[in-house]
């Protein structure tokens, strides 16, 4: 807890304290509560709830929650703070790996910091039961996207998660730059078709997105630049031969005011529905929160609204000097981006240093014609000094 083992938390009876709780690990979920001691959860990953009562907390990398507690009356005794992993995520638990992180919640340091007590089992929150302060109703979809979770061993032998057979590899170029860089783009370009990870949606569709979990894992997704309603999650885990899966036309127990997140996770052998509204223009990632299944390509990407995101924002001009691909002119406006042939040309054979002076040397042929030959000479000269040095750093690496 807090990066240290036996943390103490001074309290003062008859209290009232508010608590930030982050599951700041690469993997593994965690159980919280506090010894003799109930809270009110009042938000969830940003989003303000009604206050809810409870005694334990569920929470999967990367969520967050924030917890109002209330101190006894008295100071009689210090209570065991206790943050269990959750290791029925782990194939085997390592001999000497210490799975609970315990601290204090102290009334009186000079009484005894006692051990906690044995959990027969966990009885935690249902976040599915809290209702945000600022209620909506669940949204009615436009668009359903379904993903099929698995894993799979590829030809060159690296075992690689899939969304619908498709394995997550990062762009060299960021899909950003794409979109900013073809303005034709469209919806319905075929720029992004090749590739399965990216997903364009226009703007205000309202999105469901189903994810049915083909893996033995429990996995917990979060999409940046929303808060998404949770619409359904199975209770239970399935089976490798009989994995639930979601039925649109089931009867639905859904929640008149779904609860708002940014994370959330699906059970080993599941399913869980999302919905969220495409108001917010942006590439957005969609991604597995354990790091290491994001690594082994459990994600995808959501380009919302690709003709606003053009309206609203370019590449910045700093960012296309200093990386040599492309330039603005000096009395283009900010939409204004093109690249010359001759420079694009000359930068493909010189260094960074090299074509920043030839941009100097131009503005003065420009200018005036006596400094032509000069600069001509200049051009020359240290074009080919710089086309040595930069071999030699190719040679010497």
């Amino acid at each position: 807890m807090n990066e240290t083992s036996n943390l103490v938390f001074k309290v003062r009876p008859s209290r009232t304290y508010k608590l930030r709780i982050i599951n700041a690990s690469g993997f593994l979920s965690q159980y919280f509560w506090i010894e003799g001691h109930s809270f009110d959860v009042i938000e969830v990953d940003g989003v303000y709830v009604e206050p809810h009562r409870a005694s334990m907390i569920y929470i999967v990398a990367g969520q967050r929650y924030t917890i109002l507690l209330s101190t006894k009356h008295h100071s009689h005794k210090n209570y065991p703070m206790i943050a269990a992993a959750d290791t029925a995520m782990l194939d085997k638990i390592p001999d000497g790996l210490n799975v609970n992180a315990t601290g204090w919640l102290v009334y009186d340091s000079h009484k005894p910091m006692r051990n906690p007590h044995f959990a027969e089992k966990f009885e935690q929150l249902n976040d599915m039961d809290l209702v945000p302060l600022e209620k909506m109703r669940a949204l009615e979809p436009t668009r359903s996207i379904t993903f099929e979770v698995s894993m799979d061993m590829f030809d060159d032998g690296i075992t690689r998660f899939k969304f619908n057979d498709t394995t997550y590899i990062p762009p060299k170029v960021p899909v950003l730059y794409t979109l900013l860089e073809n303005n034709s783009v469209t919806s319905d370009s075929t720029i992004f078709d090749s590739d399965d990870s990216i997903y364009t949606i226009e703007k205000d569709e309202i999105i469901e997105v189903v994810i049915n979990n083909h893996n033995a894992g429990l996995h917990p997704f979060h999409l940046h630049g929303h808060a998404f309603q949770v619409i359904e999650r199975s209770n239970s885990s399935g089976t490798e031969k009989c994995p639930l899966e979601y039925d649109p036309n089931a009867p639905k127990n859904v929640s008149e005011y779904p609860v708002l997140r940014d994370t959330y996770y699906v059970e080993r052998y599941g399913y869980a529905v999302i919905r969220f509204k495409a108001n917010n223009p942006g590439v957005w990632f969609f991604h597995c929160h354990i790091d290491w299944h994001l690594i082994q390509g459990l994600a995808i990407v959501f380009i919302e609204a690709p003709e606003h995101i053009r309206r609203r924002e370019h590449i910045p001009k700093d960012f296309l000097e200093n990386c040599g691909d492309y330039y603005i002119s000096d009395t283009a406006t900010d939409d204004e981006i093109y690249d010359p042939a001759i420079i694009l040309e000359i930068q493909e054979t010189t260094c960074f240093f090299c074509s920043k002076l030839l941009r100097i040397i131009f503005t003065y042929i420009a200018y005036s014609g006596l400094f032509a030959v000069l600069a001509a000479g200049l051009l020359v000269w240290f074009g080919a000094s710089c086309l040595v040095w930069c071999f030699a750093i190719i040679d010497n690496k």
